[in-house]
């Protein structure tokens, strides 16, 4: 009897059916080199460098708008304490960008110390593929609504959330980014474990850009404030810019040290069941 392996018609007849099947495998196995290969360690690390410079920029302008707020609400309403409120937002803006900027590079360290390990580097790039596809969603929709609804906002909210999407996908096809190790031997636990901290490492990571975006963005609207009271425009413009500029510029600038004590209180957990889960490992003493 012919092996029918070696009959061609057979060949021929599974061919199509097999490459059918491997179809969408393929095509997910391609997108996720193409996001490697464009959302690489080296775009990571100047996005970090160049977010971490805009903000050392924009914080000196952030902290002159508010000033120059005091001044313009202490004229109008002749009232010093204005006055002394902007000189305080000076003082105020100025310490949290020393706090924020010299825990940079703490953030950056104690998550390379934190190492974690993965048994199969297939879910970190699973995550990648659907982070990647949730990017692209996000930065559509925004543009969607943004036309249909006639407001700029939800565009630039939509492309925000879609950068930091694309800079969890840098960090999930390149694991080394966030100290994450594949360790073939690993347990189900340690897996957990490290997909758990895998975002939670993420947003200590994100600092710079976290903190660079944030103060830009308070900015912008510190800057269309200062231009509304110019103008004597005391409506809705000052009820929503005025918070939104403050609390953009003080959460961007004290995102570093949110992150750092978030990240060392969860790492404290989880350190200890990682201790557990290594237990099995050592030898049992007869």
């Amino acid at each position: 009897m012919d092996d029918f392996r070696t009959d061609p018609t057979a060949s021929s007849a599974r061919s199509p059916s097999s490459n059918l099947g491997n179809l969408p495998l393929q095509l997910g196995d391609r997108a996720i080199e193409l996001l490697r290969a464009t959302l690489n360690e080296r775009f990571f690390e100047k996005s970090a460098q160049g977010f971490g410079q805009l903000a050392g920029t924009m914080t000196p302008v952030a902290a002159l708008l508010g000033l120059a707020l005091g001044v313009l609400t202490a004229i109008k309403s002749d009232s010093l304490m204005v006055l002394l409120l902007g000189l305080g937002w000076v003082v105020a803006v100025g310490l949290a960008y020393y706090c924020g900027a010299r825990l940079l590079p703490t953030c950056a360290k104690i998550v390379q110390n934190g190492r974690t390990s993965i048994s199969s580097p297939e879910l970190l790039d699973v995550l990648g593929l659907i982070m990647g596809v949730a990017s692209v969603g996000t930065a559509f929709a925004g543009l969607y609504f943004a036309i249909r609804l006639s407001e700029t906002f939800v565009l630039f909210a939509c492309i925000g959330a879609a950068g930091v999407l694309a800079y969890f996908i840098a960090m999930a096809l390149h694991p080394t980014l966030v100290s994450t190790d594949v360790d073939p031997e690993g347990s189900a636990g340690a897996d957990a474990l490290a997909v758990a901290l895998f975002f939670t490492k993420g947003l200590v990571r994100l600092s710079p850009m976290v903190m660079g975006g944030l103060v830009t963005l308070g900015t912008i609207q510190g800057l269309q404030l200062t231009y509304a009271m110019f103008r004597d425009e005391f409506g809705l413009a000052i009820f929503l810019n005025g918070p939104a500029f403050a609390t953009l510029v003080f959460v961007g600038l004290l995102y570093p040290v949110l992150a750092y004590i978030t990240f060392i209180f969860t790492y404290l957990a989880t350190d200890v069941i990682l201790a557990i889960l290594r237990l099995h490992r050592l030898p049992t003493i007869q």
